[in-house]
């Protein structure tokens, strides 16, 4: 039995192959299943270690005006980065990121890889969950809202 390969044509130097539509639709599908079981790993893995910090009793204690800086839209990266008064240099030493990445992550101009997240969150003294909630805002992986008994007064 002989596998033929597919046909190629290369376009400014780049290689291409020509597949059947189907056989790139499976391949489509098989990837997007990998990406929502990592991201359902992700989701359990947080929930686990919220649970956890809810079971010690860890939580995120930082002025009302704090939260709702986080709340109004601002980075928790920034806000929680700036309440422990780290400079964003601090900050990539301690998670061992670069500089580069804390500003484009504060700025929005980059989204954190979950990894990114927990090495920030363990970084900053913080739940994971407060991290997770800046992708939806208000609304973290775990569908809670951050608790407003987390506004503690300093």
């Amino acid at each position: 039995m002989s596998i033929h390969a597919p046909p190629t044509f290369t376009v400014a130097e780049q290689d291409f192959v020509v597949i059947p539509k189907a056989e790139y639709e499976r391949l489509v599908a098989i990837a997007d299943a990998a990406e929502d079981a990592d991201e359902e790993a992700w989701a359990r893995q947080a929930y686990g270690e919220y649970l956890e910090a809810e079971t010690e009793r860890r939580h995120l204690a930082m002025p009302k005006a704090e939260w709702g800086r986080i709340r109004a839209g601002e980075s928790p990266i920034k806000v929680i980065r700036q309440f422990r008064k780290l400079s964003q240099i601090d900050l990539a030493k301690a998670a061992q990121l670069s500089q580069a990445q804390i500003s484009a992550l504060e700025s929005g101009k980059a989204e954190g890889r979950p990894s990114t997240l927990r090495t920030l969150a363990k970084a900053l003294q913080c739940p994971l969950d407060v991290l997770i909630a800046a992708a939806g805002k208000t609304e973290g992986a775990l569908g809670n809202e951050i608790p407003s008994s987390q506004e503690a007064q300093a």
